[in-house]
């Protein structure tokens, strides 16, 4: 174990690297966040939050995308206007990008889509 967190160290690979994305369209707002968790290996957190007034939400499909990350699902209810995911991606060379796009589809036939920018801190 000592020396695979000598190799971590001599790549770089002990230092975590995190790009955190916010975006707001007319029905939904948007947090992402991606986190290192080793070389290729990343924990991506999402926070989707409906603005509108509606009750009852029946998520059909949403996707976030970037430079060939793409995290998405669907066919659930929204809980209490907002659904928070998390997932691991494997296989990402860098995070290093400025934006992402967010794609939405709910209850019958609604639909939006709206760029996600990097957050200044």
């Amino acid at each position: 174990m000592e020396n695979d967190f000598a190799v971590d160290f001599i790549h770089q690979r002990h230092i975590s690297e995190q790009r955190e994305f916010t975006g707001k369209g007319e029905n939904w707002e948007v947090f992402s966040k991606l986190t290192s968790e080793g070389e290729r290996k990343y924990h991506h957190h999402i926070e989707i939050k409906y603005l509108g007034s509606d009750n009852e939400i029946n998520i059909r499909e949403w996707k976030v995308q970037s430079n060939g990350i793409a995290t998405g699902g669907g066919d659930f209810m929204l809980d209490n206007h907002r659904v928070i995911i998390s997932d691991d991606e494997i296989g990402i060379s860098s995070i290093q990008f400025e934006e992402q796009q967010f794609f939405i589809k709910w209850n019958d036939d609604n639909s939006e889509g709206f760029i996600l920018k990097i957050k200044e801190n």
